[in-house]
């Protein structure tokens, strides 16, 4: 079994930050893990959990959010952006982070996103 594996890189410093949304959330992803995870209809797959912060003022909350890598174990800044768009237009939508209950893989980006 390959070990989890996390990204040596804090995202934010390279531009994957977004602000002035609506709902007046600041969107930040910090960190990445990058591992297999069980599927329920077949073997493992790769992804990364992305680590993202959201910031109003002085209140913090802190969200996992899952993307799936195709056949690389590798997180990419790229897979980091659209777990931040993926937020962003759940934001939109009226999600509301206190609604997060913190469970592995309850966030996960779909595919044709």
């Amino acid at each position: 079994m390959t070990e989890p594996r996390r990204l040596p890189w804090r995202l934010d410093l390279v531009g994957n930050r977004m602000r002035g949304m609506e709902s007046g959330w600041s969107i930040t992803t910090e960190s990445g893990l990058s591992a297999f995870y069980k599927q329920r209809s077949g073997p493992s797959i790769p992804g990364t959990d992305w680590l993202i912060v959201l910031r109003r003022g002085s209140d913090e909350r802190r969200i996992l959010v899952r993307t799936y890598a195709g056949s690389s174990l590798n997180g990419t800044p790229e897979q980091a952006q659209r777990a931040l768009n993926y937020v962003a237009a759940l934001l939109r939508d009226g999600w509301n982070p206190d609604d997060y209950k913190q469970r592995p893989g309850e966030l996960t980006v779909p595919n044709d996103l």
